[in-house]
């Protein structure tokens, strides 16, 4: 485990922990490190393996769905991969220029446009085939593959048509293409204006600024942006990004005071407390408490409740790193593009077969079945990595001649 988040031993009785360790102190990790830390995978890994119950409709989905209040695993996964990404890049920073970096980011927004593109196709075309097979259109399925597959081609392929399971990716593509943006507003010391114009975004979330948008472009063709607001859900991985930026510099950002603890417990207990039994002051209802945890634009109450919940598992895995350590999720944690496109993919078609839920027997299974099927995905995907780095390695170094001095001219 990286020493830049583990708690000082040599404080005094009673001190609280910080997070990230102090760059002066002795258990600082140096910027230029490049350890993976197991609880980051093991957190990744974890809401994987939620995210792929969460998409299929069967009972298991109460283990992972909403458990701790108004927040969805997806607030954990766009902040872990914010937090993942600013750690990273600015560790690379180090041993390379401005350009170089926002080279790096461009090439994994490439990436992850190349693992969107792939699922989108196989899942479009297995679902075409599915419907042949089965001689009718699942109500799963998105509509504008059947209606018009020519132009749901192009519109995926364009980002401007998202259908359910489709739609995160596309907003990690954004997210890598600014990442070279918002890390050098961190370098500069412009932390006050990046976070205005980040809130300003998701202030126009609030007012609806992405849905007129969308509802203008829905007059010249068939535009879906996806259930996840990108001027909203922004703000969750820049918050990632910053600290991630701020660990690899070994700056201290947290510290897990008792009062700290106790104030985030009191705001998340009571909104559990709700979202568990629905017990409300008299005149108030759950669609308004509802209206104010909206997930598409990450409303006021959502994003309050997650960031409290943040801070109690921040508080864990800084005092007790075992509790958040499991190496089979983070084995999928370290693989996650792919395991999360396999899934995606997978999980539509799965879905576009209504005969596989039909009793709690066969919905079970198929939930077991699909997340018994992250591990071989991830195990491919780390094979095939493994065996790029080893050929890259191999590969004979030609040493050019030394040219000779050039020789004085008198």
């Amino acid at each position: 485990m990286p020493a830049s988040l583990r708690p000082a031993t040599h404080r005094r009785q009673g001190a609280p922990a910080h997070w990230p360790a102090s760059a002066a102190g002795p258990a600082a990790e140096p910027a230029g490190a490049g350890r993976r830390d197991e609880r980051l995978d093991t957190l990744r890994g974890y809401m994987l393996v939620a995210i792929t119950l969460n998409h299929l409709d069967t009972e298991l989905r109460v283990l992972t769905d909403y458990v701790f209040g108004f927040v969805s695993t997806a607030e954990g996964f766009v902040f872990l991969s914010g937090l993942v990404a600013g750690l990273v890049y600015t560790r690379r920073s180090g041993r390379c220029t401005s350009g170089d970096l926002a080279r790096h980011a461009r090439r994994r927004a490439g990436q992850i446009y190349g693992a969107h593109l792939a699922s989108y196709l196989v899942g479009f075309v297995g679902l075409l085939l599915l419907a042949l097979v089965n001689n009718t259109i699942s109500t799963t399925s998105p509509p504008l593959f059947f209606s018009h597959p020519i132009q749901a081609l192009v519109a995926g392929a364009t980002l401007v048509y998202q259908p359910g399971l489709f739609d995160i990716l596309p907003m990690y593509c954004a997210f890598m293409v600014a990442l070279p943006w918002i890390l050098g507003a961190l370098r500069q010391g412009r932390s006050p204006w990046l976070f205005a114009v980040s809130g300003g975004l998701w202030l126009l979330s609030q007012a609806g600024l992405r849905d007129a948008l969308q509802r203008w472009l829905g007059q010249f063709a068939t535009v879906n942006l996806g259930a996840f607001d990108i001027l909203a859900w922004q703000l969750v991985f820049v918050l990632g990004v910053c600290f991630g930026y701020h660990w690899a510099r070994g700056t201290r950002l947290l510290s897990f005071r008792p009062a700290l603890i106790a104030l985030c417990l009191a705001v998340a207990a009571p909104l559990w407390f709700v979202l568990k039994y629905q017990h409300l002051p008299g005149g108030l209802t759950m669609g308004w408490v509802w209206s104010w945890a909206d997930k598409t634009h990450l409303a006021p109450l959502r994003l309050l409740n997650f960031i409290v919940l943040a801070y109690l598992i921040a508080a864990v895995a800084v005092r007790q790193p075992r509790a958040v350590t499991f190496r089979p999720l983070a084995f999928l944690g370290r693989n996650s593009l792919a395991v999360f496109s396999v899934q995606v993919t997978v999980c539509a078609l799965v879905l576009a077969q209504p005969h596989v839920f039909q009793s709690f027997a066969s919905r079970t299974l198929a939930a077991a079945g699909m997340v018994a099927l992250l591990f071989p995905a991830a195990w491919l995907n780390q094979f095939v990595a493994n065996r790029s780095r080893s050929a890259a390695r191999a590969e004979p170094v030609v040493a050019l001649p030394r040219r000779a001095p050039l020789k004085e001219v008198a």
